[in-house]
């Protein structure tokens, strides 16, 4: 039987290896990433995790003329790669920017605003920061079409 593998063991076994691998900080970080736990902590700092309160991006909307806000409704489409799923997100830009997501890892983003060409934007990279996603701050300067 091969004991690193939770896989080869019975039921009693992988409890036990379960239990045995939280004492190593980042199995304890991705048990409570999968179990949802709010009572985890962040390893680093040893402070309770609190789940999906930070964006993982913040979008800001612009005139590619002259940099001024861009107030008009937007429909938002976005994708974390390795997700099943597209996100759509339909509201009025302004002055606000809006929040995207709440996880780590790389994102594709649409904005289509009529009046103005399609904004794209691929290989977004959100890195890991303690407990939340390191917040990328993004300006989406939208250009105006005839």
């Amino acid at each position: 039987m091969n004991w690193t593998s939770p896989r080869a063991m019975g039921f009693e076994m992988r409890a036990f290896f379960v239990f045995a691998q939280l004492r190593r900080p980042c199995c304890r970080v991705l048990l409570c990433a999968f179990s949802g736990v709010a009572a985890c902590t962040d390893p680093t700092t040893a402070t309770a995790c609190v789940w999906g309160t930070t964006p993982a991006i913040v979008l800001s909307f612009a005139s590619g003329i002259d940099a001024k806000p861009v107030s008009a409704n937007t429909t938002i489409v976005f994708e974390r790669l390795g997700d099943d799923s597209l996100v759509v997100i339909r509201g009025s830009t302004g002055s606000a920017p809006t929040a995207i997501g709440s996880l780590r890892g790389t994102y594709e983003l649409r904005a289509i605003t009529p009046g103005f060409a399609d904004w794209l934007i691929r290989d977004v990279v959100v890195e890991q920061e303690g407990c939340e996603p390191r917040t990328v701050h993004l300006n989406a300067f939208l250009q105006p079409v005839p």
